[in-house]
């Protein structure tokens, strides 16, 4: 294993996986290392619109259109006896998308290999050390 990288990137969920992609493609030399093997279960399953334009900055819309996830245009939402919806439909990403949360992550995990990213799963950092003064 590479014991040396550029950026360390420890989690690989969407925020690590996302992160370390757009790193990767600015030319950094990016390693994330995740401590449980994907897939995995997850919770965490509804995206809102907001999300789209985040899956197209790092170029992973297409991979998660064509892989199947239910589509949504709208929501309904219930607090003890309070009740709303919302229309999707007519925000600027009229849909989003109801996820399996392993199967989400790890799509975005091979993105982010795809795009440079050294990927170790099953690795649980306990220590690292910086190189000079700091990280």
């Amino acid at each position: 294993m590479k014991t040396t990288t550029q950026i360390l990137v420890i989690g690989g969920g969407p925020a690590g996986s996302t992160t370390a992609t757009l790193l990767a493609r600015e030319g950094f030399d990016v390693t994330l290392m995740e401590k449980e093997v994907f897939p995995r279960y997850h919770i965490g399953e509804s995206l809102l619109p907001s999300c789209l334009e985040i899956l197209d900055l790092i170029d992973a819309r297409d991979i998660i259109e064509k892989y199947g996830f239910v589509r949504k245009e709208g929501g309904f939402f219930a607090w003890g006896s309070e009740r709303w919806g919302l229309d999707f439909t007519k925000l600027r990403h009229p849909y989003s998308f109801q996820v399996v949360r392993s199967e989400f992550d790890h799509l975005l995990l091979e993105h982010a290999k795809s795009q440079g990213v050294k990927v170790y799963e099953g690795t649980e950092i306990r220590k690292f050390t910086f190189d000079g003064d700091r990280p």
